[in-house]
């Protein structure tokens, strides 16, 4: 993304196996950043380019976010030499595991986790992606694993291909990941201070804890209403205001309307990145371009609706 991040860029050209491995939030049609996000459409538009300037052999993806499938279902070509392979369908939440009560903080995700430990105990050049897949979304129960593109790189080449070569010297047994302390993405926040409460001796500490989250609760509660509020003054009848927010859309298919009306939510609303808790609402937009609601109009409604709402209060 120009003018954002480190300004790093892979520095590639047509004879490179390029792996990218993303793992943060996400939601429908969004990767969040701390700062940003990054839309359906500014990706694929990027991996076209890609293509199209010859800046790759083959190009693999893992993605590691909530409702990541919906980043490339309905759009990323079978041709163009990319194979993708997301934690979760277009609609559902990855999950993190392994809580680690020291450090308060949970210590992976599901999914990443899974074929992490795949890769470290597994023949990675000779195991072929398209057997890393399966394995991985056997393994992982909390969300669908699915796959996107070129499905045939997947069973034609192996692992060490993209991960880099495998070192025996390094190889461990490792158990199946425990999901018992599975914890969707969005609820780790909130999720971590009840266990801190929980573990928690000293009344004075207890009390600390109790009012943060009732914080937090409160101001995920205000970032609820902004959103009613929005979904309120966009929708022209009580059956679309419905429509808007009954289901997650089968799919992102009105990019560019769909790109706008993230951007322009994070700009005047909360920003993504910051208040990661809004991409449980993130779907809304997409419905609204996909029930044939005017961008221009939407985002006027988000400037008036937020106006007020956009810095008076940090939703976590």
């Amino acid at each position: 993304m120009k003018n954002i991040g480190s300004g790093k860029v892979i520095a590639s050209g047509p004879d490179d196996q390029v792996f990218v491995n993303f793992v943060d939030h996400g939601a429908t049609g969004i990767l969040a950043f701390p700062r940003g996000q990054l839309t359906k459409k500014q990706l694929n538009d990027a991996l076209q380019k890609m293509h199209d300037e010859n800046r790759y052999n083959q190009l693999v993806l893992y993605i590691e976010a909530c409702e990541s499938g919906s980043m490339f279902n309905n759009v990323l070509p079978n041709d163009i030499n990319i194979f993708a392979t997301t934690a979760a369908n277009p609609h559902e939440s990855s999950y993190a595991c392994y809580y680690d009560r020291s450090r308060r903080t949970y210590l992976g995700d599901v999914y990443s986790v899974n074929w992490m430990e795949d890769s470290d105990k597994e023949d990675i050049e000779t195991e072929t992606l398209d057997a890393q897949y399966q394995i991985v979304k056997q393994i992982t129960t909390t969300s669908h694993v699915m796959e996107y593109g070129d499905l045939t790189i997947a069973t034609a080449d192996v692992v060490g291909q993209f991960q880099g070569p495998d070192e025996p010297s390094l190889k461990t047994s490792v158990p199946a990941v425990s999901t018992k302390d599975g914890v969707p993405s969005l609820d780790v926040p909130l999720d971590i201070l009840y266990r801190r409460l929980a573990d928690a001796e000293a009344p004075q500490e207890r009390r600390r804890l109790q009012a943060e989250i009732d914080g937090m609760i409160e101001k995920r509660a205000h970032l609820d209403t902004v959103v009613s509020k929005l979904v309120s003054r966009v929708a022209s009848s009580y059956e679309q205001e419905q429509r808007l927010v009954a289901a997650k859309p089968e799919a992102v298919t009105q990019l560019d309307c769909h790109h706008t009306l993230v951007t322009a939510f994070s700009r005047h609303c909360f920003d993504f990145g910051e208040h990661p808790y809004a991409l449980k609402h993130a779907y809304i937009l997409a419905n609204m371009c996909e029930n044939g609601i005017n961008a221009n109009d939407a985002v006027q409604a988000m400037q008036q609706v937020c106006k007020r709402a956009r810095n008076s209060r940090t939703i976590e």
